[in-house]
């Protein structure tokens, strides 16, 4: 290998290495909030509601068309 392509697979490792750590910190921001303390019990009942699709009966469901 050339000392060129030695730098240009560099370069290319610590691209993929800080897109990894940016992943790395959202998971662990994730987690973080998942954490007994963190995170409001209410906020959280409603984001479980809302992505496995369950409601109270006495509950109303209000769709929004720009939500995926």
């Amino acid at each position: 290998m050339t000392l060129r392509s030695l730098e240009a697979s560099l370069e290319e490792s610590t691209a993929e290495l800080d897109c990894l750590k940016q992943e790395h910190d959202k998971i662990a921001h994730r987690v973080d909030l998942m954490k007994p303390g963190s995170v409001c019990p209410d906020l959280l009942e409603e984001q479980a509601k809302n992505i496995l699709g369950y409601a109270h009966a006495n509950e109303k469901i209000v769709l929004n068309e720009t939500t995926p």
